[in-house]
């Protein structure tokens, strides 16, 4: 849901992208797909959208910052034969944003013209953290779904 909310904010704001791009060789032969790649003026920018559940023995950020860490190693090479830069997109489920999700957000807006930019970047971080809030929710719903039925 998130990947599609933000393709969908980028292209009403008139930056092209593909959502799934196969156009990735991978070194260990695997059919890997990064998310999205956007096309920016003379760059393309790839990402790939995760949402991770953070633990309690761990500090805010952390479960982030290694799910960004683990897509760079999975994507990095793949993209960068294109000459693509590739931007991690990782948050956790309680809403923190990873670096790379700001990065991203940041790098996205520099597409848009300047007198859009900040409307854009709104619009993105709301789509992006409305998804994640109806996403616990959904969850949340689940769980009492289910205990009522075992009940």
């Amino acid at each position: 849901r998130i990947r599609d909310a933000i393709s969908h904010v980028c292209r009403s704001h008139g930056i092209t992208c593909q959502v799934e791009p196969r156009a990735y060789a991978y070194d260990d032969g695997k059919r890997h797909r990064p998310d999205i790649v956007f096309f920016m003026d003379t760059t393309a920018v790839v990402t790939d959208v995760t949402i991770v559940s953070p633990t309690l023995d761990r500090s805010p950020g952390k479960a982030a910052q290694d799910a960004d860490s683990q897509k760079i190693r999975e994507h990095t090479a793949a993209t960068a034969k294109l000459g693509h830069s590739f931007i991690p997109a990782a948050m956790e489920s309680f809403g923190f944003l990873g670096a790379g999700m700001v990065k991203l957000i940041h790098s996205l807006s520099k597409a848009v013209i300047p007198s859009s930019q900040h409307s854009f970047i709104k619009d993105l971080t709301h789509v992006i953290t409305t998804i994640a809030a109806a996403t616990r929710a959904d969850a949340v719903h689940s769980a009492m779904l289910r205990r009522m039925w075992m009940s």
